[in-house]
C-alpha cells in the first residue's frame, strides 16, 4: 500500500482525534527522531521521541504555514532535548557553549557500525550541543537553510556560518588526537 497522504493532513487528522493518522505519522518519523536523540541521551531516547510526538499533537499553533511537519518535529525535539537536559543538570545550561561530554556520562557509541563512525559520534559529543545538532540535522537528516533556520530558531542567513563553525570544531577534534 502506498501512503501518499502528506504529513500536514495526517497531523491535522491526528489532532482531530484519528489515532490511525497519529500512528502513520509516528511510523514515518520515528527513525529520524530516534537518531536525533540516540547520540545525545542514550536510554532516554524512546521516552523523548514519544514526548516529542505528544508535544506536536498538543502544540498546533506553533506549526508555521511555511514549515514542514518534519521541520516542526525536529524543532520540537530540540526543545524537548533541552528541557530534558536542564531537568537532569545542576546549574545553568547553554547549548551554544556546553558539549554533551561536559554534562556527565554520555551515551555509548557502541551502536556505531565501524571505528570511523564511532570516532565521528564521539567527537560530535565533544563540541557544543547546538553545533552537534546543526551538523547532525544538516549531514545526517538532510535539512537545509530554511529548515535549519526554523529548527535552530535563527535567521536563515546565520545557518551557513553555524554549519561552518560546527564543522571546523569537529574537524579540529578529529584531526588532533586527545592529549596532544
Amino acid at each position: 500500500m502506498v501512503d501518499d497522504e502528506d504529513d500536514r493532513s495526517l497531523l491535522e487528522r491526528w489532532r482531530a482525534g484519528d489515532p490511525v493518522a497519529g500512528e502513520r505519522l509516528f511510523n514515518r518519523h520515528e527513525r529520524p527522531l530516534t537518531r536525533f536523540f540516540l547520540n545525545k541521551v542514550g536510554h532516554h531516547t524512546v521516552d523523548l521521541v514519544q514526548h516529542t510526538m505528544s508535544a506536536c499533537l498538543c502544540g498546533g499553533d506553533r506549526l508555521r504555514d511555511d514549515s514542514s511537519v518534519r521541520t516542526y518535529l525536529f524543532q520540537t525535539a530540540r526543545e524537548v532535548l533541552y528541557e530534558h537536559l536542564r531537568r537532569h543538570r545542576d546549574g545553568p545550561f547553554d547549548p551554544q557553549e556546553v558539549a554533551l561530554a561536559e554534562l556527565g556520562p554520555i551515551p555509548s557509541t557502541a551502536y556505531a557500525e565501524d571505528l570511523q563512525q564511532r570516532t565521528l559520534l564521539e567527537a560530535l559529543q565533544r563540541i557544543p550541543l547546538e553545533d552537534q545538532i546543526t551538523l547532525e540535522l544538516y549531514f545526517m537528516e538532510g535539512l537545509r537553510g530554511p529548515e535549519l533556520a526554523v529548527v535552530l530558531d535563527v535567521p536563515e542567513a546565520a545557518v551557513p556560518r553555524r554549519i561552518r563553525v560546527g564543522r571546523d570544531r569537529l574537524r579540529a577534534l578529529i584531526e588532533t588526537p586527545e592529549g596532544a
